[in-house]
């Protein structure tokens, strides 16, 4: 992770959530340059910008079948690494080599 003047991006995302304790906050206000206050200020308009109150709301599972719910590759998943595709496809050509040695 970045990190510019003692602070990485993690705390300044927790600085920016109020998620700091007093402590820890007063160490980044200290630590902070003007680099820092701007991508604070950004983020924090973002922030105002789309609002924590727009929950997008989830389609029901109570009533979907769980066959349903399997993935339409899943018959092909492995395909190629199992049963007799591992097989060599010309034993022949490895005996010629043995033989010519």
């Amino acid at each position: 992770m970045k990190q510019f003047n003692k602070i990485s991006d993690e705390e300044l995302a927790a600085y920016l959530e109020g998620m700091l304790s007093k402590q820890e906050a007063s160490r980044v206000d200290e630590s902070m340059d003007i680099d820092t206050l701007e991508v604070l200020s950004v983020s924090r308009k973002a922030l105002e910008q789309f609002p924590a109150d727009n929950v997008v709301p989830l389609p029901s599972w109570d009533h979907v079948e769980a066959a349903s719910t399997r993935p339409l590759y899943e018959p092909l998943a492995m395909a190629g690494f199992l049963g007799e595709s591992n097989v060599d496809d010309n034993p022949e050509e490895e005996s010629n080599d043995d033989n010519e040695q």
